[in-house]
């Protein structure tokens, strides 16, 4: 895909990836109730995406040919190393920026009480809900430069992250996850 199909099917997977992390960091809370190896059992959930992998993909045959090659669209072109590396730096940030939700939800719900851990993966959930809106959200935002859309995006992300250090108990501080999964959604 390229252009604004790309975009448009880059923008599903991101939403769809959300949404299946409601159900799993549910699925995860739950056997965390095992023990602490419980929600390890989620890696079995890999067999099914290997089988939608066998089942729903395929090789391009030899008689299909593709729009064109890397090396007929930039032949001329040197490879823009500056460039790359500052995306791959803002990509690398921001992945940080957008798992350190994830993963420290949890930690930062039991400072404020909250131990069970089926609790921890609903709530969890529910701050996550955060991401697919930001995705939407970025459908209107992406008028924007490049640079004020980053900006715009990092400073969502800062204010929940301030927002949870901030939080005085539980709601607030899945008000704030919820806006920073927000701006982990446009990004």
């Amino acid at each position: 895909f390229k252009g604004e199909k790309r975009d448009h099917w880059l923008a599903s997977q991101t939403a769809v990836a959300s949404l299946s992390a409601l159900v799993l960091l549910n699925i995860g809370g739950a056997l965390g109730t095992l023990g602490w190896h419980g929600p390890f059992l989620m890696y079995a959930s890999a067999l099914l995406m290997m089988a939608g992998v066998v089942f729903f993909t395929w090789e391009v045959g030899p008689g299909d040919k593709p729009h064109e090659t890397a090396n007929e669209a930039g032949a001329s072109a040197p490879f823009p190393w500056m460039r790359m590396a500052g995306i791959c730096a803002v990509t690398i940030f921001a992945s940080v920026m957008f798992y350190a939700v994830q993963i420290e939800t949890g930690v930062g719900l039991h400072e404020h009480g909250v131990v069970d851990p089926r609790t921890l993966g609903w709530m969890t959930s529910v701050a996550s809900l955060g991401v697919p809106v930001g995705t939407l959200v970025c459908r209107y935002a992406d008028r924007l430069p490049t640079a004020a859309l980053l900006l715009l995006e990092f400073a969502i992300l800062g204010g929940g992250f301030i927002g949870m250090s901030h939080a005085p108990g539980v709601n607030g501080f899945l008000a704030a996850a919820a806006v920073n999964q927000v701006g982990a959604g446009m990004i």
